[in-house]
């Protein structure tokens, strides 16, 4: 059985009646929120709830497959070519799937201070 919670923008909602996915969202804007704080270590303690298939999408930068390559992208970014980087959730989905023991979060964020086609 699969089921699918919705969580829409705020400071960090969570009305599910799925355990798993009251859990993963809070967590989903706190790992936004340690990005835009640049805060690498509390960011990279969050890979508990990362499955060793993880990857992610990120406009203008190479493949993500990792955790740490996740990381790493962000750090990297911020540091050189996007200091005033800020992310910005509009809604994040997450879908427990029970019968495999496996749930899947889909982020969807804006982005400022990125120049377009700079990663």
């Amino acid at each position: 059985m699969s089921n699918t919670t919705k969580s829409t923008p705020a400071e960090c909602p969570v009305d599910s009646q799925d355990p798993v996915a009251a859990l993963l969202i809070p967590r989903h804007y706190a790992h936004i929120k340690a990005i835009n704080e640049r805060d690498w270590e509390t960011l990279a303690s969050y890979q508990w709830h990362v499955s060793p298939d993880f990857t992610a999408d990120i406009m203008y930068s190479e493949s993500i497959n990792s955790w740490s390559d996740y990381i790493n992208a962000f750090r990297t970014m911020t540091a050189t070519t996007t200091p005033e980087f800020n992310i910005s959730v509009l809604d994040v989905n997450v879908t427990v799937r029970e019968h495999l023991d496996k749930a899947e979060v889909y982020l969807l964020a804006t982005e400022e201070g990125r120049t377009p086609g700079v990663g």
